[in-house]
């Protein structure tokens, strides 16, 4: 077994992981897109409802109904 060789690759492999987790850090939820899409895409579904409700569908098989009278 090349221990040594093994160690090298483990300590690189230990630095990628870092970089990759600093860079993760730098996104923050006012920094993350995606995120601010989807609670826009979630305020015009409630705000904008149909005949009282609003269905809203985020995830496959997964559907959310929201009825104002409930607020």
């Amino acid at each position: 077994m090349n221990t040594s060789g093994w160690k090298i690759d483990l300590q690189e492999d230990h630095a990628i992981a870092n970089d990759l987790l600093n860079e993760i850090k730098k996104v923050t939820p006012e920094h993350d897109k995606k995120l601010q899409d989807l609670k826009q895409f979630i305020a015009n579904k409630v705000n904008n409802l149909i005949n009282g409700f609003c269905r809203i569908n985020l995830l496959p098989n997964v559907i959310c109904y929201h009825n104002s009278k409930f607020q």
